[in-house]
């Protein structure tokens, strides 16, 4: 073949091995072995057997084949195991099975044999660790001649087999076992020379002529010695591969170590000299790593011709071939060493390898491949095809990306993702438990499922913690901190005496302090400089204090309170403390005469002062101050005067009774004054009234019907707190009654504004009560009190202002702009 690396195979196959003399190479994928000429990479022959063909073991002299079928029929509670004998001499197969245990009394075992070794004399050894009673099958001798399986007294549970090119030695390993798992060098003639019992490994490759073989168990690598002792710890000595390396071989003269390396998809080349590494070049496809049986794909990964001149590569989705006298392009790597280093990635260097300490490492701006390893190492980031390994790095280190873009999220084996100071955008840690830190502009940080913790920068930013419970940070700036679900804290960094809080839109809390203004929701806990706030109370806390102290509770009253609450403490010392405090004290008063005002009519006496202040504080609520106001006969008949007094103003009529009884229930249960007039308004009949009141209202003071809308924006309007009153004085007020409304401004002196005998309609600004006079000598009113409530009251501009109106008749009203009934005296009048 022209190239150095190709694609040999589409489509993942389940096995692949060398013939004896690396001329060919046999290929299984479902129930076919296809043998390939290696020169020309086409198919020279193919073979079938069975149902799913793997386990692949070839003999010196090239005539057999074996395969061990993975997909076994089962009849009767018995699988029954098959291995298949292909004689390339005279183009046959022979099927030899095995019955195996029931699988009603070992459901999950017996399925299928696991791999093979043809040795000399024409047979072949056939490994199962899932292939028979208990826990592990005797390793099973296959006769050619006889076609039969019969058991051997070998090792149980086997189920990865690796020889040497040569086949002169060959390496097992056998799982499935309490002891851990057993390594066994055997010669040709399949004879035990050396065994060792090591926990989850798993054999790799051998080599008779390095005198080496090597083991893969969970994130280590070690070389051993053909008596099985231990030479040298790769993954200690090359952290890189810890735990990426799903196979390797020995070169035919032992001087070189292929591993095929799962973290960047190459193979590296070391030298069995020293363990140095001679090169390193891509493999072309994606590689899975893993040392269970079907990823290892029975030792066979990665394997060398007996020439030395070819890789055989079995990677996700193909099958490659290498030819390594074709040299296949190295990529030059960049390593670090134990200390702390601060390496870039060139376009010469793509590569780069940390190793132990706490390393710097940066992308250069290319799409690098950086490799921490162990230590606390810091990685820069500015193009996002870069890609960080931490599959060598320890369990409790803790490493930190800093990026550049926009959408970056929190990598594996990576704990902290940070924007570099000018970046800004969105970070995500994705399904990854982390830290996400944001820089000076307006970021966005997403946790996930997890235990987050999310730290804003400089900015206005947006954390969202999502599920999880989290930890997150808002640091400078007016920023949104959204828990989601979980028990999550909002950290301030700041004095709980510096801050206010509030509420916000939708149940939100708005924490105030010097930082900014972050607006908080989900949240359970804040947790101040100075102390934490429970969230779980405060609500009840603030209530009381709103209620009872006629004030919101400070943030020193709400961290103390919620902290006595957490603790076990009853709400009801909330109550007794607010409540003996002058102010709460006064407050009391204050709302229990107010509710007498309001419902009774009148002030309360000091026993009843006294008797409402002592209920409340044993626990009653100024909701029945009120029912008891309204259950008192004078409570009842006030409460029949405002309604009716309502039902005048806004309906036009007297309420029955009927109507009395359900204003009196409604405001004895909560209802207001206010919701007694809406309803008047919106009842159609009340609606009639108001339109014939504001359309008599247009006539005396426009001189005309209203306009299409003025109607519905005055009842609206009179639905929301305004009254007639404020009516009048809107539309004197208006321009458009200019021609009816006569408009009188006074001087800093001493005014007299005189209305003759026919006084109309004016409106008068700059009045000064006890200095201007108002001159109604000549106008009929000889005997009127211009100040009783026939006449005189005030009004509530739609500016806000208080005004006051004098009505005389039912054509002679006067508007004094800014003033108030108290200011004025009878003196003021010259009747």
């Amino acid at each position: 073949m022209a190239q150095a690396i190709s694609s040999l195979v589409s489509g993942r196959p389940s096995d692949a091995i060398f013939s004896a003399d690396g001329q060919s190479l046999f290929v299984a994928q479902g129930n076919t072995i296809s043998r390939y000429d290696v020169a020309s990479g086409t198919v020279t022959a193919s073979y079938s057997a069975g149902t799913s063909l793997g386990g692949l073991s070839a003999s010196a002299e090239g005539r057999y084949v074996v395969a061990v079928d993975l997909d076994n029929p089962f009849s009767d509670s018995y699988y029954t195991v098959r291995a298949h004998t292909f004689d390339l001499t005279a183009g046959s197969v022979a099927t030899a099975s095995y019955e195996s245990f029931r699988e009603a009394t070992r459901a999950g075992y017996v399925r299928n044999f696991d791999d093979s070794l043809v040795l000399t004399g024409d047979r072949a050894l056939v490994t199962g660790s899932n292939a028979g009673p208990g826990f592990g099958q005797k390793i099973l001798n296959l006769d050619f001649a006889t076609n039969t399986l019969v058991t051997t007294n070998m090792l149980s549970g086997v189920n990865i087999v690796v020889s040497s090119v040569d086949g002169a030695v060959s390496f097992i390993s056998a799982s499935n076992r309490s002891g851990g798992t057993a390594l066994s060098v055997l010669d040709a003639a399949g004879t035990i020379t050396a065994s060792l019992t090591l926990y989850g490994g798993q054999a790799a490759a051998v080599s008779g002529t390095a005198g080496k073989a090597l083991v893969a168990a969970y994130d280590s690598l070690t070389v051993y010695d053909l008596s099985l002792n231990a030479v040298i710890d790769l993954s200690a000595a090359h952290s890189e591969w810890r735990a990426s390396i799903p196979g390797a071989a020995f070169s035919p003269d032992g001087r070189t170590l292929y591993l095929l390396d799962a973290s960047d998809d190459t193979v590296v080349a070391l030298s069995t000299a020293d363990w140095s590494i001679v090169s390193e070049f891509a493999v072309g496809a994606p590689i899975t790593s893993s040392n269970d049986g079907s990823q290892r794909a029975f030792g066979d990964r990665l394997t060398i011709s007996a020439d030395g001149q070819h890789l055989s590569i079995i990677a996700d989705d193909r099958l490659v071939l290498v030819d390594l006298t074709d040299a296949p392009a190295p990529i030059a790597n960049l390593y670090g060493d134990a200390g702390n280093n601060d390496l870039t990635a060139t376009a010469a260097t793509p590569n780069v390898f940390g190793l132990t300490g706490n390393d710097i490492m940066r992308d250069g701006e290319i799409a690098a491949r950086l490799h921490g390893g162990l230590g606390d190492d810091t990685y820069y980031l500015t193009n996002a095809g870069t890609v960080i390994d931490e599959s060598d790095g320890g369990a409790n280190d803790r490493d930190t990306a800093y990026v550049s873009q926009s959408g970056a999220t929190l990598m594996a084996g990576v704990e902290v993702l940070a924007f570099v100071q000018g970046a800004s955008g969105t970070l995500n840690t994705g399904e990854r438990e982390g830290v996400l830190i944001g820089a000076n502009g307006d970021d966005v940080l997403n946790g996930a499922g997890r235990d987050d913790s999310l730290i804003g920068g400089g900015g206005n930013d947006r954390l969202f913690g999502n599920a999880g419970n989290d930890y997150l940070t808002g640091s400078s700036g007016n920023d949104l901190l959204d828990g989601g679900d979980g028990f999550d804290v909002a950290i301030i960094n700041a004095t709980s005496g510096s801050g206010t809080l509030t509420y916000g839109e939708g149940g939100s809390l708005i924490v105030t302090t010097g930082d900014g203004v972050d607006t908080l929701r989900g949240i359970e806990r804040i947790q101040f400089v100075d102390g934490w706030l429970s969230l779980a109370n405060i609500q009840a806390i603030n209530g009381l204090y709103v209620e009872l102290g006629g004030r919101p509770a400070n943030l020193g009253e709400l961290m103390f309170w919620s902290q006595r609450l957490d603790s076990g403490r009853p709400l009801n010392e909330v109550r007794i403390a607010i409540l003996d405090d002058p102010l709460g004290r006064d407050h009391g008063v204050a709302t229990i005469t107010t509710l007498y005002q309001d419902f009774g009519g009148r002030s309360p006496s000091a026993a009843e002062l006294d008797f409402w202040s002592g209920q409340i504080r044993d626990g009653s609520s100024y909701a029945n101050v009120r029912a008891a106001i309204i259950d008192d006969p004078l409570g009842r008949d006030h409460t029949t005067e405002v309604v009716t007094a309502l039902y005048n103003e806004y309906g036009g009529r007297d309420p029955n009774a009927a109507e009395l009884q359900v204003w009196q229930t409604n405001v004895r249960g909560g209802a207001t004054y206010a919701d007694v007039r809406v309803a008047i308004m919106n009842d159609p009949l009340g609606l009639d009234h108001s339109g014939a009141t504001l359309g008599t209202l247009y006539q005396e003071y426009f001189g005309r019907a209203p306009a299409n809308g003025e109607v519905a924006v005055w009842q609206d309007l009179l639905r929301h707190g305004a009254d007639y009153g404020s009516a009048i004085d809107a539309l004197m007020r208006d321009a458009g009654s200019a021609a009816i409304v006569d408009r009188l401004t006074g001087t800093a002196q001493a005014d007299t504004f005189d209305f003759g005998t026919d006084p109309g309609h004016a409106t008068v600004a700059g009045f000064q009560p006890g200095i201007d006079k108002l001159d109604l000598d000549r106008a009929g009113y000889d005997g009127v009190n211009p100040l009783d409530m026939d006449h005189a009251r005030e009004v509530l501009a739609l500016d806000g202002s208080t005004d006051v109106l004098l009505t005389f008749g039912a054509h002679d009203t006067i508007l004094l702009y800014d003033v108030s009934l108290h200011q004025l005296a009878a003196s003021d009048f010259m009747v």
